[in-house]
């Protein structure tokens, strides 16, 4: 495989999963659309002059984490002067109706997470990343992140009243009831998490 193919190939997988993340980061497709371009372009770039880098995911996905979280600070300190001029959006009508929508359903799930637990799911879930690499992206351990991922999955149950679900291809826990007491903070054994 020559570099080239080799960069190009790398583009095509990560491109998908990288949107994906950015979406359900931004709950903005025109936004996420724009940072996983942007993540994707640095990563040619960059591959181009210095040569592959050691983790192209990671590089990838650390750039695009980055550029949406300046994009989204930049769109809350501009959204009291938007108001404040009259260029506030006008409510949708047809909000409500989304609401029942599956999908709006797990974006608003998605929100009520702590933005730790929900880039620790999005990363692993959404961008299909490994648990070492997706630590690597938020610069924590592995550990820290399977806790994380651990919890998000236990408030993401609770909500849908469906206990611990399994994420990609995580072991199933329907057999057993997850133990939801406050004295323990893992919905099953611990040594089995994603």
């Amino acid at each position: 495989m020559t570099p080239s193919t080799d960069l190009e190939a790398t583009v095509t997988a990560l491109a998908p999963r990288l949107l994906r993340y950015c979406v359900g980061r931004s709950g903005d497709p025109g936004l996420a659309e724009d940072a996983s371009q942007e993540a994707l372009t640095a990563l040619v770039q960059s591959w181009r002059l210095h040569g592959p880098p050691e983790s192209p995911e990671g590089f990838a996905f650390v750039v695009a984490r980055r550029r949406l979280g300046r994009r989204l600070l930049r769109r809350r300190l501009m959204e009291p002067l938007d108001a404040l001029f009259g260029k506030a959006a006008e409510e949708d009508p047809h909000r409500e109706l989304l609401a029942r929508d599956d999908l709006e359903s797990a974006l608003v799930a998605l929100a009520g997470l702590s933005p730790k637990l929900r880039e620790a799911l999005l990363l692993v879930a959404a961008g299909e990343l490994d648990t070492a690499t997706a630590a690597e992206v938020l610069g924590i351990s592995t550990s820290a992140l399977k806790m994380r991922i651990s919890r998000a999955r236990e408030a993401l149950g609770k909500r849908f009243d469906l206990g611990a679900a399994p994420i990609r291809g995580g072991p199933a826990q329907d057999a057993v009831a997850p133990d939801t007491s406050p004295e323990t903070p893992f919905s099953g054994n611990p040594r089995h998490e994603p």
